[in-house]
């Protein structure tokens, strides 16, 4: 009798741990299926994004010429991503480029696109702009960071300068 219980405890106790990685198993899916999502959903976005800055340029819009006439003569990037990598490309030579900008550390203090990628913290040489090079709603977000900061400074979103030269 007492046997029966016991086996029939184990029996339970291995039933329900097997419910529970079932269950986690399917959760995890869930999870990995949702995070595919978003990240879809992020690439749509950027998709979009450098879209309306191509039409942006085939209608005229020279970056460089729109941050000059905001006052800008040295100007760092927020962003060592490809967007970032890819206003260095189109700013180098037109205007002054000081630094790229990244909160990933693993990022900071290296070399790319032939800028060297500093953290986001107060310096004085970042230049008098700073444009957010994240195509995404976050952008917003980091421009206050930035801003916060203190610094000596301009700060533009790049999405901001499309829609300004799409809309005139």
């Amino acid at each position: 009798m007492i046997y029966a219980l016991l086996l029939q405890s184990v029996v339970s106790l291995v039933v329900l741990v097997l419910a529970f990685y079932m269950y986690m198993a399917v959760r995890r899916e869930q999870l990995q299926g949702a995070e595919h999502l978003q990240a879809l959903e992020k690439e749509r976005i950027l998709s979009e994004d450098l879209l309306r800055w191509q039409q942006a340029r085939l209608q005229g819009f020279d970056l460089a010429a729109t941050l000059k006439r905001l006052g800008v003569t040295k100007l760092s990037i927020y962003g060592a991503d490809a967007v970032g990598r890819l206003l260095v490309k189109e700013l180098r030579g037109q205007i002054d480029l000081a630094y790229l900008i990244d909160r990933n550390p693993n990022l900071q203090e290296r070399e790319m696109a032939g800028l060297l990628v500093m953290g986001m913290y107060p310096r004085d040489d970042y230049g008098d702009g700073i444009v957010v090079a994240i195509m995404n709603d976050g952008d917003k977000v980091m421009k206050r960071r930035l801003e916060d900061l203190g610094l000596n400074a301009k700060v533009f979103c790049m999405r901001d300068l499309i829609d300004a030269a799409l809309t005139e």
